[in-house]
């Protein structure tokens, strides 16, 4: 069963010890101004193993900087690496995005998060975050499902020099 967050939104395990967000996130601009909505995933040994971030984006009427999807690593309150999806613009379908790194030596939290970085609708549904097997498939759900295929919209920001 389900437990509920600090927040009281659901999240339920995964067999990787990382969470799902069992909810759908809408973030909208009624003028070109940028929004977001956040989530701080802690976790114990996640440093040097390869993190997935998957969710199904949707969009309306969102300007040229687009609806971006972020997986920011971090030690506390530093930032320690970051990558963004490719801006999604304009009218789309559900899409189903996914990014893959692999979180720096001394990451102890990893954080989600969606930027509207334009006017337009946002949506984010299905939200899932795990670490990866040696062999990159990912371990299985806590129903059994093996972990999805290869990810593809991805796009990978070089982390910031220290």
């Amino acid at each position: 069963m389900p437990r509920a967050s600090r927040s009281g939104l659901p999240i339920k395990r995964s067999a990787a010890k990382m969470r799902s967000f069992a909810t759908r996130h809408r973030v909208a601009n009624a003028r070109p101004h940028w929004s977001s909505s956040c989530r701080r995933v802690e976790g114990r040994n996640i440093g040097g193993k390869p993190v997935e971030l998957r969710a199904r984006l949707k969009t309306v009427e969102v300007g040229k900087n687009g609806w971006v999807m972020v997986m920011t690593f971090k030690n506390h309150d530093n930032i320690l690496d970051q990558v963004r999806a490719e801006p999604m613009t304009g009218d789309t379908a559900w899409t189903d995005v996914a990014l893959r790194k692999t979180a720096p030596l001394s990451t102890n939290s990893v954080e989600v998060g969606f930027l509207l970085l334009d006017g337009g609708t946002g949506w984010a549904d299905h939200v899932r975050l795990r670490t990866l097997d040696d062999d990159g498939k990912g371990a299985e759900a806590e129903d059994g499902t093996p972990s999805a295929s290869t990810p593809k919209r991805a796009a990978s920001k070089p982390s910031a020099p220290a």
